[in-house]
């Protein structure tokens, strides 16, 4: 009965151990995907609004063109948007690839989210568990030694 005591004592701490290890780790990790995604986010920004810039300067240069009536080069004007087609392609392409990498960068870090209120909950289990165990074991080692 003796080592059972003893057993249930260390079987208490080590689920108090585990009890506060493993949300802290959870949590950790939930906050390191959250800040990559806001990374992910903030590059996607800056390569969305620069598509957007080089598209507003084709629409500008088409725009110019028809308020000019019939006094616009219109092969010129085309001239122009096509020089300016090939780098809003490629940041166009650009964007659309992030933003399927930032979408899921989302899902990741909202699973991680979940799964660190998952390990919350499962850690303040362990450790109300490992207190009682802990408990149980020491109050069986007392009784032993008043018994003795």
């Amino acid at each position: 009965m003796k080592y059972l005591n003893e057993l249930l004592v260390a079987a208490g701490i080590a689920l108090l151990a585990y009890g506060f290890n493993q949300p802290w780790s959870a949590y950790d990790a939930a906050e390191v995907k959250k800040i990559e995604f806001m990374a992910d986010t903030e590059e996607f920004s800056y390569v969305y609004s620069e598509f957007a810039r080089r598209v507003n300067e084709q629409i500008a240069l088409r725009r110019s063109c028809v308020e000019q009536g019939e006094d616009c080069d219109e092969q010129e004007t085309k001239e122009k948007m096509r020089a300016l087609d090939p780098g809003a392609t490629e940041w166009g392409n650009r964007a659309n690839l992030l933003k399927v990498e930032n979408q899921k960068a989302m899902r990741l870090a909202m699973h991680y989210q979940k799964m660190k209120n998952i390990w919350l909950a499962v850690g303040v289990l362990s450790c109300l568990s490992g207190l009682v165990v802990l408990g149980v074991g020491l109050r069986g080692i007392l009784r032993a030694q008043s018994h003795s």
